[in-house]
């Protein structure tokens, strides 16, 4: 995909971002961001992890990962 190697695609983590993992980034997003090239000026993607069970227990233990993709558009847009 274009926006794979492009300045324009950045991916944080707060996992440590092995080349696989940023391999599925790639492969998850790549063709999503080549449809709407035109619009976006800009990408980021960040990668996390929360523990849950917070404020109960019946989801103790178990984790969700996260991942959140930020564009600035060309218009000045941000999705």
């Amino acid at each position: 995909h274009a926006w794979a190697v492009a300045a324009k695609f950045d991916v944080q983590s707060k996992v440590p971002l092995t080349p696989a993992l940023r391999a599925a980034t790639d492969d998850k997003l790549g063709k999503q961001l080549d449809r709407y090239d035109k619009y976006l000026n800009s990408v980021t993607v960040n990668l996390k992890v929360e523990r849950r069970a917070v404020h109960d227990t019946e989801h103790r233990g178990k984790e969700a990962h996260i991942a959140e993709v930020t564009a600035l558009c060309t218009d000045k847009q941000v999705i």
